[in-house]
């Protein structure tokens, strides 16, 4: 498994997805200096899918702000979509939504976006063409471990070389601040990654 690469080549880690071992190689692709590692997996995932997917609890703030956000760069997919695992909602948090006007996003755009849940539309999505990215590891296991099997699942840090953290729940956490940040420099790096030549 290389769900997540050991740091040297004296580290070893377990998968919390798959259980499996992690190879031990002191390997990831590097924009530029100073660039977090992304696995070989990732950014072959980047590179075929046509369709990204961003996943948290209720798809009305973690999920829905990088879904928005990322539509707002324009990055190269054919779809960018979110979705919930756990709960049913339907518009999106007045704190993601005014976070999004802050940062240019059209006030248009962000009041109808209307939420999902992915027991409702996992049948429309494939592991051929669609990347899913879940704050958290509940969010990897609502979607199913097939996913992360196939290399189309990943935590959102991944993007980060922060392979093994989450982005908390702001609605339980409090943390908007620090959350929204994290999403939003995972995004703008998945951005650089997917219009990498």
């Amino acid at each position: 498994c290389n769900h997540f690469f050991a740091r040297t080549l004296k580290d070893l880690f377990l998968c919390r997805f798959c259980s499996g071992p992690i190879v031990p190689i002191d390997v990831g692709v590097r924009m530029a200096a100073g660039t977090p590692a992304v696995s070989p997996e990732l950014l072959q995932a980047i590179r075929e899918c046509d369709t990204v997917m961003f996943v948290c609890s209720g798809n009305i703030i973690r999920s829905a702000f990088a879904d928005l956000y990322a539509r707002h760069l324009g990055i190269p997919f054919k779809t960018i979509c979110s979705t919930g695992t756990t709960y049913r909602n339907d518009e999106i948090h007045p704190r993601a939504g005014k976070k999004l006007k802050e940062l240019g996003v059209a006030a248009k755009i962000v009041d109808a976006f209307r939420a999902t849940f992915w027991p409702d539309v996992k049948t429309d999505y494939d592991k051929k063409s669609t990347l899913i990215f879940g704050m958290s590891k509940d969010h990897m296991a609502g979607v199913g471990p097939e996913w992360v099997r196939a290399h189309r699942a990943f935590l959102l840090l991944d993007l980060m070389g922060r392979s093994r953290e989450e982005i908390g729940d702001p609605y339980f956490e409090g943390n908007w601040d620090s959350a929204f940040a994290d999403i939003q420099r995972c995004v703008d790096r998945l951005a650089a990654l997917k219009r990498a030549p």
